[in-house]
């Protein structure tokens, strides 16, 4: 625990190998977290954003819609040029700034819902973001079934600039679909994620019974 704020954390390595604090809201004080956010993102995990020649090249602009704790945002924080940092919940906004308190200016924290529409408390990512044109950018998105309404709000973002997505498809069982016909829209190839996954925290869940894939991946 970080006697200066009170938050709990744990020691994480970046891809460069280096060791930096990820900071945790208090109520998660003696919890078990880091087999869960290692197995995440292991070589065999459905739910998994990098594979093979997509992943977060030196010098890319990140978008992190759905930070969470920061697992993916702070492992290519070193690497990349600019990182935008989406997280609408209330509960990881101080985490989040202690966790980035060394990238002020790099890592720009963003606290509203990623959406088609920019009101109140929700923002479109070309709301967001500058006017980007022809940059490099990763673009990873897990905001718990709104991915379909948020790149819609990205369309700028998406079709100006090279662009590598990961977004997540597994919250509600047509996302997958929803998600490809708008990327595809756009321009992009789209691929999916190995394995599958049962979200049983989807209230249909016991109705539809089904597998899903977690991530489609895309490039334009």
């Amino acid at each position: 625990i970080d006697k200066d704020c009170n938050l709990p954390y744990i020691i994480f390595k970046t891809v460069e190998g280096k060791e930096r604090r990820m900071y945790y809201p208090p109520e998660k004080l003696g919890q078990k977290v880091i087999k869960n956010v290692l197995r995440d993102q292991a070589p065999t995990s459905p739910h998994l954003y990098i594979k093979g020649n997509h992943k977060v090249n030196a010098g890319d602009i990140v978008i992190d819609a759905g930070v969470c704790e920061g697992n993916f945002a702070l492992k290519y924080v070193d690497i990349c040029s600019k990182m935008y940092l989406f997280e609408s919940n209330p509960k990881w906004a101080e985490p989040l700034k202690r966790t980035f308190k060394d990238y002020r200016g790099k890592a720009e924290f963003i606290p509203r819902y990623v959406s088609n529409i920019t009101k109140d408390a929700s923002i479109t990512i070309d709301d967001a973001l500058p006017d980007l044109r022809g940059e490099n950018i990763f673009l990873k998105m897990d905001i718990e079934s709104a991915e379909p309404f948020a790149l819609q709000g990205a369309k700028r973002i998406l079709t100006n600039n090279h662009v590598r997505a990961s977004i997540c498809t597994y919250h509600r069982q047509d996302d997958i679909v929803r998600v490809k016909s708008i990327l595809q829209k756009y321009g992009f190839k789209t691929s999916t994620s190995e394995g599958y996954m049962v979200f049983i925290y989807d209230p249909n869940i016991f109705d539809t019974a089904d597998f899903r894939k977690a991530i489609v991946y895309a490039e334009n």
